[in-house]
């Protein structure tokens, strides 16, 4: 019996990314709770990163975020027909679940975004690694600085680096 190679894809869940900004335009809590968690590059499908960049934008300017307006900014930045138009921002508002869960789709997004960075941070130690290094302990040190940034911005506060301690830096 032979196996059917599985096609490789990014970690990523479009419900959840569905689900996030579905609630973001509907739900003035849930558009707070997203905007000040999450960042464009959380998203995996380009035209949720469209939207959502909109939305962050429009909610830096405190401004509200519905359907109507988050489509009016996308068509003045010309980016509407790419999210698949009006209408595909009125699938999203449908799909919203109920956001009193907002944390939780978040954290499916933010997990989901956590592992691609993983991934793209190891094939750079690979391809590196092969390259054959002349000085390893650099390349190691690449290595391990590539995943504390990942783990940093992942969760911020936790952990310091001996240079930042000896600084001052973010002592307590």
């Amino acid at each position: 019996m032979e196996e059917k190679s599985k096609a490789r894809v990014a970690p990523n869940s479009k419900e959840s990314e569905m689900m996030v900004l579905g609630c973001m335009l509907t739900s003035i809590n849930s558009l707070n709770v997203a905007a000040d968690s999450l960042d464009d590059s959380d998203f995996y499908y380009t035209e949720h990163r469209l939207i959502f960049s909109s939305m962050k934008m429009l909610y830096k300017q405190d401004k509200p975020s519905d359907v109507h307006l988050v489509s009016e900014e996308l068509k003045r930045q010309d980016k509407l027909k790419a999210v698949g138009g009006i209408a595909y921002v009125m699938t999203l508002a449908q799909y919203a679940g109920t956001s009193a869960y907002i944390e939780e789709y978040v954290e499916i997004v933010k997990n989901k975004a956590i592992l691609r960075r993983m991934i793209d941070g190891c094939q750079k130690v690979e391809k590196d690694a092969l390259e054959g290094p002349s000085d390893v302990q650099a390349a190691l040190d690449e290595a391990q600085s590539i995943f504390y940034q990942i783990g940093q911005a992942a969760n911020p506060g936790v952990g310091k680096l001996i240079g930042e301690i000896i600084s001052g830096v973010k002592t307590e």
